[in-house]
């Protein structure tokens, strides 16, 4: 599953789902869109993204 469904199914808005993913600093809530938008994060971001959605969104996910 990505990120952008995960938001979707969840009917979340980025700002919700930045909260939900734990993401702070100057805008997480364009970071998110970003990354919903097909955006590679960095390694450890995609890691913390797999443990807060408890597998449901994988590293494998990024890159299919």
């Amino acid at each position: 599953m990505t990120l952008k469904q995960l938001k979707e199914s969840k009917n979340l808005s980025y700002a919700e789902l930045a909260q939900f993913l734990g993401f702070s600093g100057a805008n997480p809530t364009r970071e998110v869109q970003r990354y919903c938008q097909g955006r590679i994060p960095r390694p450890e971001t995609i890691k913390k993204i797999e443990v807060k959605t408890k597998g449901k969104v994988s590293p494998n996910d990024w890159y299919a």
